[in-house]
């Protein structure tokens, strides 16, 4: 193409691509360098009668210019050089879409206005005193061979093309229809002349810009309402004209910046404009914005503007309706209303035009209302929903169907709904538990209805605004799985948490025996249920272990002993104690020439006289429970309650046929509520306890004793303490 058109004219524009001297991310001042370096040295080799430069590109390695035939043949000899293409000529591609889209309801119940978000719009300028957008031009700037104004500000608008674009993406709707997103900034950069037409390299030098500016104006959005007259069946980033472009709009895209172009208006079934075809752009066709009837009124597309427009019209025509003047190939991605739009217009006014020009900048406005929405977007997230919450459209002139895009829900699905579970994710059976569920405000309409279904357990249904508790007990352990669904006008979602339940814990334990004379050995039975497995047994005479297995103990000492048995693991803690547990006694040995026995735990002094029992005997003293014992009634007891026995060598059981006497050592903490003179021994008699008659208290040395001749139960009772008030009356009045 280049030698065809050096053949005709002598000389031809074109873009020069070079080998990329550094990676597409590198670091920005390494790769400015080494773009700089290569285009240097392929200048130095070009002499400058063979070569006219109009623009040496900053982020593309590559440059644009005018040269001869002469110097073609000297770059095409060049190391440096990849390829040439031709600098095509371009052109921009020439309320009611904004309802139909949903972007009314985003702007009037969710205050959604594209605030924050800047858009990048490369046309031809803008009118930048027009009521509708001067307080949202953000910065201007111009890349026109074909001229910038003259005026002070050289990106006003001197065709009208520009003004309309910026218009249907952040009009204020003070004089024309309002855009899709009224507060949103517009960095202007015209790149077409007054007649609306001018060179790739013109919109490549002004994406350099953009790319240099980009984090200063916070760009994140670019609009191209414009293109090649070439048209591409698919991707065209390798094509010599187009290289420098797809690498600056790769960079854009690796950023953070999402771009939409028009795909033309020829009316093709399979190929698009450039720089539609370019695989990080996303390509925007165009359907009516209405029912419009017939379209044109009369005629065809090409009977009313000429040129490339096809010789096509659309008999019936609706807001889902491809327009048959719409581009589309297999690289096309969405389509949005393109006809017809009015919006800003020159000189402060309005005005209407049709074509896939306004098909971009609607879409470039829904992504500014998503931005806003959720500023963490990437360009393909961007691009993904608003093809999946798009309706699809058949393009009857290629067969192939097209989302049409849908401002709200496009922006719903930017933050869509979600409802949430919180709660204990372990647990213990037989406890109860609460969880509560959260619908995210953009649930956005209340009531909500919330159906909680669990593992083992009935269906709930409640009704509430954004949140709702509810609390479950399970006797089992395991997973058990909580699901509710939250459900309101507009959506159903759905999730699950998950509960391991762990067997509650229970200490418990059996023994055996429970009294005894020591060395009493003790077998324990750990009954214990649940999850654990950390064990502790306390047997009282300061003596632990921390095995969970069954345990043996011996008792060296007489005494009453507490035993308890702490557990704790993720069926949680328990304790499991008795407080009066193992009895143990002492003993000694009675020849018949009589004798003393003393015990030192608890103050017992047994005296036998001689011949009280009729052969060698052991005496045994062991401690009793006060359970299984009648009560004591008005009687307190001090704490002393024993059982005393005596045996023969042959295991017969002896009683002493003389009187034989025991003492027992108080004090007065023991004593406690008992009247001191009334302490002494108690015998059973039947269900009764009968005082001994042969017993009494020495208050003097807080001792208690008894004469007696029968071995047996004793316990060591007072007369609880009586305050008796005497009740005064008062003496009649009177005379």
């Amino acid at each position: 193409a280049v030698k065809a058109a050096l053949v005709s004219t002598g000389q031809a524009k074109v873009i020069i691509n070079l080998a990329d001297p550094a990676a597409l991310l590198a670091p920005e001042a390494e790769r400015l360098a080494a773009v700089e370096q290569v285009q240097a040295e392929v200048l130095a080799q070009l002499p400058a009668k063979d070569f006219s430069l109009v623009y040496r590109f900053i982020y593309a390695p590559s440059l644009a210019g005018a040269i001869t035939p002469e110097g073609l043949d000297a770059l095409l000899s060049l190391p440096h050089v990849v390829s040439v293409g031709l600098d095509l000529p371009v052109t921009g591609h020439l309320s009611q879409s904004l309802p139909a889209l949903g972007a009314d309801v985003v702007h009037n119940s969710y205050g959604l206005t594209g605030s924050g978000v800047n858009v990048a719009v490369l046309d031809s300028g803008i009118d930048t005193d027009h009521p509708d957008l001067s307080d949202d031009i953000v910065a201007t700037a111009c890349f026109a061979q074909n001229g910038c104004s003259p005026s002070a500000i050289p990106a006003e608008d001197e065709n009208g093309h520009g003004t309309n674009v910026a218009g249907v993406i952040t009009s204020g709707g003070r004089i024309s229809p309002i855009g899709f997103a009224p507060d949103a900034g517009i960095v202007a950069v015209r790149v077409l002349g007054s007649n609306n037409t001018g060179f790739v390299s013109d919109w490549i030098r002004g994406l350099d810009w953009i790319i240099a500016n980009r984090s200063a104006l916070n760009i994140r959005i670019v609009n191209m309402s414009l293109g090649t007259f070439d048209l591409y069946p698919g991707g065209c980033e390798f094509e010599p004209s187009m290289q420098a472009a797809a690498t600056d709009l790769a960079q854009l895209a690796a950023a953070g910046v999402t771009v939409f172009a028009s795909t033309g208006n020829q009316g093709s079934a399979n190929a698009i404009s450039s720089p539609a075809c370019i695989s990080s752009v996303i390509a925007v066709g165009a359907t009516y914005d209405s029912d419009m009837g017939r379209e044109p009124d009369n005629g065809t597309y090409n009977d009313i503007f000429h040129g490339n427009w096809p010789v096509c019209f659309d008999g019936a025509t609706s807001a889902q309706t491809v327009a048959c003047f719409s581009n589309n190939s297999i690289v096309s991605d969405i389509a949005a209303p393109g006809a017809r739009i009015t919006s800003a217009g020159m000189g402060g006014g309005s005005s209407t035009y049709m074509g896939t020009s306004q098909a971009s900048p609607t879409a470039a406005g829904v992504a500014a209302l998503m931005l806003q929405s959720n500023g963490l977007l990437k360009p393909a997230e961007i691009e993904q929903i608003l093809k999946n919450t798009g309706t699809p459209l058949l393009d009857p002139k290629s067969g192939r169907q097209i989302p049409e895009i849908h401002a709200l829900r496009a922006v719903l699905a930017t933050n869509p709904p979600t409802v949430s579970i919180s709660g204990p994710i372990t647990g213990r059976t037989q406890e109860t538990y609460v969880f509560t569920a959260t619908a995210s405000t953009s649930f956005l309409s209340v009531p909500v209805i919330y159906t909680w279904q669990a593992s083992g357990q009935a269906t709930i249904t409640h009704t509430a605004k954004l949140s709702d508790t509810i609390t479950y007990t399970w006797p089992i352990s395991g997973v058990q799985h909580i699901t509710v669904t939250a459900t309101n006008s507009l959506y159903s979602i759905a999730n699950t948490h998950a509960i391991s339940l762990y067997q509650k814990t229970r200490a418990g334990f059996d023994y055996s025996p429970a009294s005894g004379v020591a060395p009493l050995a003790v077998d324990f039975t750990n009954t214990s249920t649940g999850d654990y497995d950390t064990c502790t047994w306390s047997f009282g005479d300061s003596h632990f272990s921390s095995a969970c297995s069954n345990q043996k103990h011996v008792y060296r000492s007489p005494g009453v002993y507490a035993v308890g048995l702490s557990l704790s693991g993720k069926g949680g803690s328990d304790t499991f104690n008795i407080h009066r547990a193992i009895f143990v006694g002492f003993s000694g040995v009675i020849t018949p020439s009589g004798g003393v026995i003393t015990s030192t735990y608890d103050s017992t002094v047994y005296a036998f006289p001689a011949n009280a029992f009729t052969g060698t005997v052991t005496v045994t003293h062991i401690p009793r429970d006060f359970a299984g014992l009648p009560l004591f009634g008005y009687l307190y007891s001090i704490n002393h309650i024993f059982e005393t026995r005596a045996v023969y060598s042959n295991g017969q059981p002896a009683q002493p046929v003389l009187t034989y006497t025991i003492s027992v050592a108080y004090t007065d903490t023991e004593r406690g509520p008992a009247v001191e003179q009334t302490l002494g021994f108690y015998t059973l008699s039947g269900s009764q306890w009968a005082r001994a008659a042969a017993s009494s208290a020495n208050t003097r040395n807080k001792t208690v004793s008894v004469s007696a001749r029968r071995l047996g139960a004793w316990a060591i009772l007072g007369e609880v303490r009586r305050v008796y008030i005497p009740v005064l009356q008062r003496a009649p009045s009177g005379p």
